[in-house]
């Protein structure tokens, strides 16, 4: 179902003659409309471009409120009703709506920050005066917009998430089905492996520095008008580290002003849109193995690490608790193994341990927030586990599963099944669910790759343009220096590929899945994986050689961010044949206006995000199929559930 906050929003770039044609808005023409003048002060005041009578304008102009740069309009008669609008106009001194039905009486005007969050709003009646009519609203500050949210599985097994937000003034809140993709726009030559912020590109402008918005600001507004209800970021962090990769102390980000300390809001009011057709966010904390897995925990050298994550979960719950745009956070993505989880006793308590910790902290801070994690899809995880999350996982609202099937779901979604899990059953997300759309040409006949700027010599370490290899491997007394060396071949690497044909078998197999999912009870959404190729994802060549001495392999990682790489391990039931991380996006990536070396920088003066946007071509074919099959979700639940 429409959730009473999700209204169609319209665009006006015009600062001073705003014309609006939505269906349904009540607009007409002819003497059955004017042109209403808006004015604040504190600006110039702009002159009308349509001829109209003098008009006195009403009351004193206040000035405009601080960090407002757009306006939310809607007309309304005598009864309430709404006969012109929403509209959202530029926050100026003097803006002129034309074609407003002269049965208006009361314009209501919201003022947005980063043009999605009112900080102020008003009501004032319409001064008309023949076909001119004039307003001079009197902004006060608004009520604080949030967003309130449960989960649970009933008696009948159906998972339910419920939201309250924006207009819904249900004690209950409204049925929430998760329609999402995973958003993750790493720009081509850009690592989310790497510091400051491992994939964090969704921060405000800390002191001048450009940032991502262009590339966000982009893609949410196709999200929204997709039909995607939500995204899954994988790192939305308070705290940065250092620009040499080590990890801050808590002076360092404590100091005032540090560009260690992160917000968040332009991207979270332009997701939230005034509460109209919002697109909400799962908030990624990417948690590392140091908090999680025992050993790595109880590795003093890793204390520092260890306090700052501690941190940072803290910092960045508490700056995100109340934002409207905000579901709730994931804990951990994959982390652990079968040790860490359920078969090693001493490291599983550790894990448990830490999950109640992470959870109930998150719940404190944020209480309307839902807490969950994303884990990989292991049927194991969910019978073995039960008894621990019984006890360790009470204060977690949802499990995530990130699958990965082509064929069917059930080995995935059936260990979930509330009658199996009793009381620890909570609603299941299948937080990454995708195919890749690449497949791979022949290369039987193509000859091994040696990277160009490499010079070899046997029994030498090997350098680049003269500098030398560091990367020291274990000892190796056995090694073929030249397979070791030219690892695979120049096929492994640029075989790669999608055409109409790739992307048709991935669109069929993920068209058949979703409805699938979405017949399960215990499935509350799924978040589709993903909106855009990542080309750092794949493994990057390695290239060995033996070391002077002869008995050490040294190696040289060549990580290479400019190229769509084919070096993912065969999956014979996948469409195409690979397991190729960086081609599940639904949308093809190029570069547009600069160099794959133009990448993002954390200092002043960098080359920023004023050439990061790279270029988007839908896979239009498997997109299509995806929105279709999540526009179709609820009607596909609800059909599921009535036959049982």
């Amino acid at each position: 179902m429409k959730h009473s906050f999700f209204l169609a929003k319209a665009f006006f770039s015009a600062n001073l003659v705003m014309l609006l044609a939505l269906a349904g808005c009540g607009g007409s023409t002819g003497s059955s409309t004017g042109t209403v003048t808006i004015s604040h002060a504190g600006f110039e005041a702009l002159p009308l471009t349509v001829p109209s009578p003098a008009v006195d304008k009403p009351a004193t102009a206040a000035l405009l409120p601080l960090q407002v740069n757009a306006m939310h309009v809607r007309f309304l008669d005598e009864r309430g009703n709404l006969v012109y609008g929403p509209l959202e106009v530029p926050a100026a001194a003097e803006v002129t709506v034309r074609d407003v039905p002269l049965s208006a009486v009361l314009a209501k005007v919201d003022y947005l920050r980063n043009g999605g969050y009112a900080t102020h709003t008003d009501d004032e009646a319409i001064a008309w005066n023949g076909l001119a009519g004039a307003v001079a609203p009197q902004p006060a500050a608004a009520a604080e917009s949030t967003s309130r949210w449960t989960a649970s599985v009933g008696q009948d097994g159906v998972s339910r998430i419920m939201v309250r937000a924006g207009s819904n003034t249900n004690s209950q809140g409204e049925e929430f089905l998760i329609r999402g993709v995973a958003y993750s726009p790493a720009p081509i030559g850009f690592s989310n492996k790497n510091g400051p912020g491992f994939g964090d590109l969704f921060w405000d402008t800390p002191g001048g520095f450009l940032d991502f918005e262009r590339v966000w600001k982009r893609d949410i507004e196709t999200i929204r008008s997709l039909g995607f209800n939500t995204v899954r970021t994988y790192s939305l962090i308070a705290n940065f580290i250092n620009n040499d990769g080590s990890v801050p102390t808590r002076e360092q980000v404590a100091q005032p002003g540090s560009l260690l300390v992160r917000q968040h809001t332009k991207f979270l009011d332009e997701a939230w849109n005034n509460g109209h057709n919002p697109v909400f966010v799962i908030v990624g904390i990417p948690m590392p193995d140091v908090i999680y897995v025992k050993p790595s925990f109880d590795n003093a050298g890793n204390a520092n690490a260890i306090r700052f994550w501690d941190d940072n979960f803290t910092a960045t719950v508490q700056q995100l608790k109340n934002h409207p745009a905000v579901i709730g956070f994931t804990i951990f993505n994959e982390i652990g193994g079968q040790p860490d989880y359920y078969s090693d006793a001493a490291r599983a308590t550790h894990y448990w341990s830490q999950v109640k910790k992470y959870s109930e902290r998150a719940k404190s801070i944020a209480p309307d927030k839902l807490v969950g994690w994303a884990f990989n899809d292991d049927p194991v995880f969910a019978s073995s586990t039960v008894d621990y999350r019984k006890r360790y996982a009470q204060a977690i609202d949802f499990y995530g599963v990130n699958a990965f099937q082509a064929e069917q779901l059930n080995s995935t979604l059936d260990p979930w099944n509330a009658t199996l899990q009793g009381s620890a059953a909570r609603p299941v997300i299948l937080t990454e669910f995708g195919l890749p759309a690449t497949g791979r040409r022949d290369t039987s006949t193509i000859k091994p790759y040696v990277e160009p700027g490499l010079t070899i010599a046997r029994n030498t370490i090997a350098t680049r343009d003269g500098v030398a290899a560091s990367t020291v491997m274990p000892p190796s007394t056995d090694v073929n220096f030249l397979n070791l060396f030219t690892r695979n071949s120049e096929a492994s690497v640029l075989s790669i590929y999608a055409d109409e044909t790739t992307i048709k078998k991935t669109a069929l197999a993920v068209g058949k899945l979703i409805p699938e999912a979405f017949k399960a009870r215990i499935v509350a959404g799924l978040v589709y994986f993903e909106w855009s190729d990542e080309w750092w994802k794949q493994d990057a060549y390695v290239d060995f050689l033996l070391s002077s001495k002869g008995n050490r392999a040294v190696s040289l990682v060549n990580l290479r961010l400019d190229r769509q790489e084919g070096t993912g391990a065969t999956a014979i039931a996948f469409p195409n044949g690979y397991w190729d991380e960086e081609g599940f996006g639904l949308n093809a990536i190029a570069l547009k206006g600069r160099n794959a070396e133009q990448v993002y920088t954390d200092n002043l003066g960098g080359v920023g995000a004023n050439v990061q946007v790279d270029q988007l071509t839908p896979r239009k074919e498997l997109l299509d199929t995806v929105v279709n099959a999540l526009r179709n979700a609820e009607g596909t639940r609800r059909s599921a559930l009535s036959t049982r």
